[in-house]
């Protein structure tokens, strides 16, 4: 299988060896609840046009993304942020669009990693 994973394998295996699996677990159970909220204010911000606030809710996002091993979310994030920073905001929701996709599709790894061990 040659697909790309949407989590680096590396980094989740530094965070099992750091606590095991109960911490990749507890963790995991963190990343996506905040997570979800953090995406939730984001698309608002970004809604109500709120640059500031799509600067700081992608930030959050883009260091805990990286931090689990999602990198390519990190990415986003960071696009994000930095259309934030320079509050051109025209094309924000099609990458907050690829932001959900992205976060989909980690969450479901994620789960599936925490289950398999």
């Amino acid at each position: 299988m040659s697909q790309a994973k949407s989590v680096d394998a590396d980094v989740i295996e530094n965070l099992k060896s750091l606590g095991g699996m109960e911490l990749l677990a507890e963790l995991h159970t963190v990343f996506i609840s905040t997570s979800e909220a953090l995406i939730a204010d984001l698309h608002k911000a970004l809604a109500a046009g709120d640059a500031l606030g799509v600067q700081e809710k992608a930030h959050s996002l883009k260091s805990s993304s990286g931090n689990m091993g999602a990198l390519q979310l990190s990415q986003i994030c960071m696009q994000l942020e930095k259309m934030g920073q320079t509050k051109d905001l025209s094309q924000a929701k099609d990458l907050a669009q690829k932001l959900d996709v992205e976060f989909k599709q980690v969450s479901l790894e994620l789960r599936q990693i925490v289950a398999a061990q």
